[in-house]
Formats: structure tokens, C-alpha cells, sequence
């Protein structure tokens, strides 16, 4: 059985994954609300976007304070390129 700080890691790993992937979501959402025809869409989908990628950065800086885990390297939970999120 898992010791409590093993547990705790898997904890942390899966919260990580979980907000990259939102961000991910929110950042696909905000992409196809700015091909709306509606200008006030566009601009608060940019904005979105904007907020989007400040959250990440800094939970990105965050994540890389904590250094390496006792077992290794941190896990590295990047969001993915806005290319890849238009498609």
C-alpha cells in the first residue's frame, strides 16, 4: 500500500494535469469564439486568452521553484502551443 507522501505525489501530478488541461480547454474555447462576427466575442476572447496564458506562466514558475522531487526530476505538466489548440 502507498505511503501517505506517495499518495500526496499522485495527488499533486493529477492537480497539475487537471489545470493544464483546463487552461487547455478554456485557451480551444476562446480560440473558436474569436472567428464570432460579434467584435465584443473577439475581444473578450483575446483577453481570455491573455489570462489564460498569465495563469499558466505563473503556475509553470511555480511548479519549477519546487525543484526536483525526491524520487527525480519534477514533473513537467506544459500547456500546449496555441497551434495545436486551433485545429
Amino acid at each position: 500500500m502507498p505511503d501517505r507522501n506517495e499518495q500526496l505525489d499522485e495527488l499533486l501530478v493529477f492537480t497539475a494535469r487537471s489545470i493544464s488541461q483546463l487552461t487547455e480547454a478554456l485557451n480551444a474555447l476562446s480560440f473558436e469564439l474569436m472567428a464570432s462576427e460579434d467584435p465584443a466575442v473577439r475581444i473578450a476572447s483575446r483577453r481570455m486568452v491573455s489570462r489564460i496564458a498569465a495563469v499558466q506562466a505563473g503556475f509553470e514558475q511555480r511548479w519549477r521553484q519546487l525543484g526536483p522531487l525526491p524520487e527525480g526530476e519534477p514533473v513537467v505538466v506544459p500547456m500546449d502551443d496555441d497551434a495545436s489548440l486551433r485545429d
